[in-house]
């Protein structure tokens, strides 16, 4: 749904395509968009202690204050949201062909 939504509001298909591997392909990304995958990684998986601090001190060097902040609302917002989706049993359905 997102991947198709991006598309057709004018994202670039190789960007999107290639974002699980943004750390790969760094020279798609902009410095701010690697802060921000970071640190919504970070926010995702919650590594240790010591790594989430070092992603939020470099990310946080990049972003603005504001930027960090809805970053990690963001993430949290979207994490959340997944969760009820995954624990409630939502059916993923196909998607039917354009014509």
């Amino acid at each position: 749904m997102h991947t198709v939504k991006g598309i057709d509001a004018g994202l670039d298909a190789q960007r999107l395509g290639l974002l699980a591997a943004w750390r790969e392909a760094q020279d798609l990304y902009s410095e701010t968009e690697r802060a921000a995958l970071d640190l919504a990684e970070t926010v995702t998986e919650l590594p240790g202690q010591e790594d989430q601090h070092v992603s939020q001190l470099m990310s946080h060097h990049v972003l603005t204050d504001e930027q960090y902040s809805a970053v990690q609302w963001l993430a949290i917002t979207m994490n959340v949201t997944n969760r009820i989706s995954i624990l409630s049993h939502h059916p993923v359905k196909r998607r039917a062909p354009k014509a």
